[in-house]
């Protein structure tokens, strides 16, 4: 890099330090849109599907109260009241149920739960229910409440109960991705952070040392040279300046400067030996100081007689 311009090297490093950015800004960029699509899939998935969960146990608890009116009621106007609401309850449990399913489609329990609960509504439950409607007797009362008391109900609790332990494991689950998603974030911003800091002292560390180099170095080496020359040592080895410190700090000679360069040694009247031409040669010119012999006045010379 020694012929480009101190602006050139500047703005390489500058670039350097563009594409730094741009990486650790694109790597912020994905792990933030990451975490963002994570925490959304948590909520709509996993938290929705516990709410319905919970929402469809409690359906199917006013199923199970529903079907403990229809057997204690005496009267028929009590006990069609009684089957309304269990219908009632029995649509929202499968409106939830099903919700619960679509927001965790991967999970298969939620299906096997809903096969138990209908199972227990429709087979166990079914010809007891259909019995009890219609019974007003107290012997048939008491039939199936006793029915009710070994077959029915406990199908209901097994249901219940299963759909409280699916939900403390989707609860479990979602805590533990929630944590992790919690990590990634910090470790993302500490990540971020520390990563523009190093970023900012490489690139004043270099800064430091690309002036140092390119710069200051050869000035000072170009102020040294000219101080030596001022002091009248004309024999000093000028450095050869580079590109970056050429048009700056290393003009061209004028005519000027190089006459009042040579004018200690033009101050002397030159000696013309005897028989030269009238143009002389300019090394039979001896000058001590390298400067070039100063041109013959170009005008007519009379020519010696005889």
């Amino acid at each position: 890099m020694r012929h480009i311009p101190v602006i050139g090297k500047f703005l390489v490093i500058l670039c350097a330090f563009g594409l730094f950015v741009a990486g650790v800004t694109a790597y912020s960029s994905s792990r933030i849109s990451f975490i963002d699509t994570s925490y959304t899939a948590l909520l709509e998935k996993e938290s929705n599907a516990t709410l319905m969960l919970a929402r469809a146990s409690r359906s199917l608890v006013s199923i199970r109260s529903a079907i403990a009116d229809i057997l204690i009621a005496r009267d028929d106007a009590d006990k069609k009241a009684a089957v309304a609401d269990m219908k009632m309850s029995e649509g929202f449990f499968t409106t939830q149920i099903d919700a619960a399913m679509a927001s965790a489609p991967d999970n298969a329990r939620i299906a096997a739960i809903k096969a138990e609960a209908v199972d227990a509504l429709k087979n166990k439950c079914g010809p007891l229910i259909a019995a009890a409607s219609i019974a007003l007797a107290e012997t048939e009362v008491d039939r199936t409440q006793a029915d009710f008391a070994s077959t029915c109900r406990p199908s209901f609790t097994i249901a219940i109960n299963d759909i409280t332990d699916e939900i403390g494991k989707i609860t479990a689950l979602t805590e533990t991705r929630h944590a992790g998603l919690v990590d990634m974030t910090r470790d993302t911003i500490i990540t971020t952070i520390v990563s523009v800091v190093a970023g900012l002292a490489v690139m004043l560390v270099a800064g430091f040392f690309a002036v140092r180099a390119w710069i200051a170095r050869p000035l000072d080496m170009l102020s040294g040279t000219m101080t030596t020359l001022a002091n009248g040592n004309l024999d000093v080895a000028s450095p050869k300046p580079s590109a970056a410190t050429k048009s700056a700090a290393w003009p061209a000679p004028s005519r000027y400067s190089r006459t009042m360069a040579c004018a200690p040694a033009r101050s002397k009247p030159l000696h013309r030996p005897s028989g030269l031409p009238s143009r002389p040669n300019a090394s039979a010119i001896r000058i001590s100081n390298g400067c070039a012999p100063t041109p013959w006045p170009r005008r007519p010379v009379a020519l010696p007689k005889g």
